[in-house]
């Protein structure tokens, strides 16, 4: 899979030259190749993070971005977020970021199980308080045998 452009969303209602955002995620395998076209279960693979703020205010933004991988199971009961807690990353005054998150495998079943993937991107200010800017990427939907 190739980089995925996703969704950022500005809280504060200011125009695109004082601040904006851009998020872009990929699924990969933990060697940075490509997914398999099916996953066995419990088997690694990776979520490749890029982000970015532009604009005035850009490096006048602190606080941390928590990055985490969405995972739910299409018709059935799994549901986690990854890692737990998310993967904190500070922001230093640079404004383009990249991290990556490594998943130890989804459970699979007889007849084999579908999940839907999103990497998800918030903030929190300085105070350590949750504020709506962030972004998701969709990174569709993984078949998991096993």
């Amino acid at each position: 899979m190739t980089f995925v452009a996703g969704s950022f969303q500005n809280p504060f209602g200011l125009g695109p030259a004082l601040l904006a955002g851009t998020i872009r995620a990929e699924l990969t395998d933990t060697a940075g190749g490509p997914p398999p076209a099916i996953f066995e279960a419990n088997a690694p693979f990776q979520v490749n993070f890029e982000w970015e703020l532009n604009g005035a205010l850009a490096p006048l933004i602190g606080g941390s971005w928590q990055l985490r991988v969405l995972v739910d199971e299409i018709g059935g009961p799994f549901e986690a977020p990854f890692p737990t807690p998310p993967l904190a990353v500070p922001l230093t005054g640079v404004t383009a970021y990249a991290a990556s998150i490594v998943i130890g495998g989804l459970p699979g079943a007889v007849g084999g199980r579908s999940y839907a993937i999103i990497a998800s991107l918030t903030y929190l200010n300085v105070a350590g308080t949750p504020s709506p800017m962030g972004g998701f990427v969709p990174l569709g939907v993984v078949a998991v045998v096993g």
